[in-house]
């Protein structure tokens, strides 16, 4: 059965290794073991389910965390017991059960793998919400346990959705084992506290501490989850107040991203009342999602990306009222710039419940990090995470008419007569180009 490996483990990953709960989360500072009690857990589990038809997870944010750091570990401990098979992802065991290896950079890339017994997820607070989903649909069968092993990186879903209600008392079933580099005796003390010195406080107390805290640099940084929530209400009861438009960013190997908007007339009240997000959607699926939508909510238009006008050319032929906006030089950070002051007077909000995949975007959208803090250079986000907010950023632009309008009634009310104001609020048409 190949060499025998000693492991010496610390306190932390002790109580990590026996803890028998559903869920456990191991979330630690930079270098503190949690991979390898990851892998270590993993070997347990294959050691402990011995049927013949059953098969084991790994799941990394992407395949170059597998390369770099993950797969080190998993090697030390499952060499001599099976062959990886790089081109499928898999790890063969000798004995013929699998060990799936997948990155959920590909949220879906797990889907359709059944009679699983025990998943691991490295590094999983860089997942998105929907591939969390996705991982408890796979050990739901089976009732497989979840080992995640992750530093912090932000107050998104593993933060609302497991650690905080377990820090609570609101979860038996899950578990959390937290530690800071320096808990492993291996981690040098000086380098500790050099990094102390040097960091922004928040980026340090993530990195080395293992706490959790707001990711630095986000796009939208007053997003706040009670702030800008609402519970749902009926208002189609009073449906001749608002319009309903949708957002819509395209894509296949990236998601096609659909956001509904419910907008007063008079601008006062904005709410996303629903999401759609999904990879490799042909043009007819896309039709397919949106004719759904719009029926169950009666949406007016679609404001779409103008840069797939096959999908939009298809949208309006199956009776779709799908208009592009323009994306000219500088247009992504104004319409950040609209959107944020939305959201910073807390008159945009998402109805609550119906909106986890945009509220996790809110929580991660960040600008790049720039190599020289000093550099006079202009800020620009990362291009990843980011398609219900760009979705929404669409209808925000396409829909500024209606707040400048507003904007003029509330300027110019004491001296103008009641037939002007009606005047102003019977503007319809709008130029939906930016420049």
């Amino acid at each position: 059965m190949g060499y025998k490996l000693k492991i010496r483990l610390h306190k932390k990953q002790e109580q990590a290794i026996v803890s028998n709960k559903r869920i456990v989360n191991c979330i630690s500072g930079i270098q503190g073991g949690k991979t390898l009690i990851g892998a270590l857990k993993t070997r347990v589990a294959v050691s402990r389910n011995k049927d013949r038809d059953v098969c084991f997870i790994v799941t990394v944010p992407t395949y170059k965390t597998w390369a770099q750091a993950t797969s080190f570990h998993f090697n030390r401990l499952f060499g001599g017991l099976g062959e990886h098979n790089k081109l499928e992802s898999v790890f063969n065991l000798y004995d013929g059960r699998k060990i799936y290896i997948r990155s959920m950079d590909n949220v879906w890339s797990i889907e359709g793998i059944t009679n699983c017994v025990f998943v691991w997820n490295d590094e999983v607070g860089q997942n998105r919400y929907q591939a969390w989903v996705n991982i408890m649909g796979r050990a739901a069968f089976k009732e497989a346990q979840i080992f995640n092993t992750t530093t912090p990186y932000a107050l998104n879903w593993l933060y609302h959705d497991l650690y905080k209600p377990w820090t609570e008392g609101k979860l038996s079933d899950v578990d959390v084992v937290q530690w800071r580099s320096i808990d492993n005796p291996y981690f040098p003390k000086s380098e500790y506290e050099r990094q102390r010195k040097m960091l922004d406080s928040r980026v340090f107390a993530m990195k080395y501490e293992g706490t959790f805290q707001k990711m630095a640099g986000l796009v939208y940084e007053d997003f706040d989850r009670d702030l800008n929530q609402k519970d749902d209400f009926d208002w189609r009861r009073f449906r001749e107040r608002y319009y309903v438009y949708a957002g819509v960013d395209w894509g296949f190997s990236n998601p096609f991203a659909v956001v509904v908007r419910l907008i007063a007339r008079d601008g006062s009240e904005d709410y996303q009342l629903d999401e759609f997000m999904r990879s490799y959607m042909t043009p007819e699926e896309c039709v397919r999602v949106a004719r759904d939508l719009q029926r169950q909510y009666g949406i007016e238009v679609f404001f779409c990306d103008e840069e797939a006008p096959d999908y939009i050319k298809a949208f309006n032929n199956a009776g779709l009222h799908a208009s592009p906006v323009k994306k000219g030089k500088g247009s992504v950070m104004e319409g950040i710039g609209l959107h944020n002051t939305l959201i910073k007077t807390r008159m945009h909000k998402l109805i609550r419940g119906k909106n986890p995949l945009t509220m996790d975007e809110y929580e991660t959208y960040q600008f790049a990090e720039k190599i020289d803090r000093y550099e006079n250079s202009e800020e620009k986000p990362v291009d990843a995470n980011n398609h219900l907010l760009s979705a929404t950023r669409y209808v925000t632009m396409a829909t500024q008419w209606i707040r400048d309008r507003q904007e003029k009634i509330n300027t110019y009310k004491p001296v103008m007569s009641r037939i002007e104001q009606l005047k102003i609020r019977k503007v319809r048409e709008v130029d939906w180009a930016f420049a």
